[in-house]
């Protein structure tokens, strides 16, 4: 666990004076940062710019600004920015510095509880490789940026270490946040419904109580996101409405036209190296999703496999590649 986390630490201060220096010796597309949603704006580009782009402007924002009718920052989920709001608060200074450290923080975290959940269900060898490829995964700098993935990815690996060793208290916790911190979240119950029957059935006398317990407080979670988005927008689907301002096409109708799919994601796709929608990487690491899946069904258990499925599959084939 000490090299893992030396190693976290390592690849957390080279990562962020790569970002730095690439921001000074490399193009930096200003056309790029102009034309999407700036908070405040106008603002000046800096070094500390890099750090804050695309998602991290919303989160932002909402942390500052909080939900109103017809804004597209509605969109993303309310407890990232809640966590920044209240870090803000409680230390003072700027925003943008409490993200960056709270998803430090996050980030050590979760490897800390993935090492402990695939060391509880296989081995510490096989704790410390999954660690490894978890920090050198090509998209894990997001785990370093003010988005939410860190949070996310602390909650349902959390959530589901608490589940297999039946803490339930903490599980229900973990449960209640994962719908409020994005949309996949919301997808979670599924998991939690294949633990309770695979273990049923493994052992018909376990009490169902504390699964229903855990469900319970996911639907509270649920409920207090529709409830925040009719106090803050003025409708209980306010977020889901703010789509409308993207051009992602996703909607879990698309799992009952698969022929749509097709045709938006290959057919009608103009496919580039890489690109907002067009991407020929991220197509090639969905085929790559795929192989994974189908190889570790029998190794990984039905519930680890379901929360693949919600978290990956379910999520690619009810949009685009975006």
């Amino acid at each position: 666990m000490k090299q893992l986390l030396g190693l976290a630490v390592t690849l957390k201060i080279a990562s962020f004076l790569i970002a730095v220096w690439a921001f000074r010796l490399l193009p930096f597309c200003q056309r790029c940062w102009w034309v999407n949603f700036l908070y405040p704006r106008p603002q000046e580009l800096k070094w500390f710019s890099v750090f804050k782009t695309w998602d991290g402007q919303h989160y932002l924002y909402l942390s500052q600004q909080g939900y109103v009718p017809e804004q597209m920052s509605n969109a993303f989920f309310p407890l990232w920015p809640w966590l920044i709001r209240a870090g803000t608060t409680l230390v003072g200074g700027n925003s943008l510095l409490v993200a960056m450290v709270l998803a430090h923080v996050f980030s050590l975290v979760v490897l800390v509880l993935f090492y402990k959940l695939v060391r509880h269900l296989y081995s510490a060898r096989m704790a410390f490789r999954a660690g490894v490829l978890l920090l050198t995964f090509p998209t894990a700098f997001y785990l370093h940026l003010p988005y939410s993935e860190a949070l996310f990815l602390c909650l349902v690996v959390g959530g589901i270490y608490a589940l297999v060793r039946r803490r339930w208290l903490w599980a229900a916790g973990l449960w209640y946040l994962m719908p409020l911190a994005r949309v996949q979240g919301m997808l979670m119950i599924v998991p939690l419904i294949v633990e309770m029957v695979v273990s049923h059935r493994k052992a018909r006398r376990i009490s169902m109580l504390p699964y229903m317990f855990v469900g319970g407080a996911f639907m509270l979670g649920v409920a207090t996101y529709f409830l925040f988005m009719q106090l803050g927008t003025g409708s209980w689907n306010g977020g889901f409405a703010a789509l409308k301002f993207y051009g992602n096409y996703y909607s879990l109708s698309l799992l009952l036209k698969p022929w749509e799919w097709v045709r938006l994601n290959f057919l009608e796709s103009f496919l580039v190296l890489h690109g907002y929608r067009f991407s020929v990487i991220d197509r090639l690491f969905f085929a790559v999703f795929l192989l994974v899946l189908a190889l570790g069904w029998r190794r990984m258990g039905k519930m680890l496999m379901s929360v693949m499925m919600v978290l990956g599959l379910v999520v690619a084939l009810s949009g685009t590649f975006t």
